[in-house]
């Protein structure tokens, strides 16, 4: 089953493992995580900034073009 993977961080930076981490335990249960990974930090919480905002909103977008690809491909 195709899922996203979206971390909420309580830093500016993500840890470079938590990913493949997450990847490798949602793998072990049969899931199939999309390539892009959604992370919101401090910076995206206070996103007054449209840049900011508008980085956030395409990251997203891209999980979800990904994320229905997936499923598509999934369900035939």
């Amino acid at each position: 089953m195709p899922v996203p993977l979206a971390l909420n961080s309580g830093s500016d930076r993500q840890p470079p493992d938590i990913t493949q981490v997450m990847r490798r335990r949602l793998t072990a249960v049969h899931a199939e995580p999309v390539p892009t990974v959604v992370v919101a930090g401090p910076v995206d919480w206070q996103a007054t900034a449209l840049s900011g905002a508008a980085r956030l909103r395409a990251c997203i977008d891209r999980a979800a073009v990904e994320l229905a690809s997936a499923m598509r491909s999934h369900q035939q």
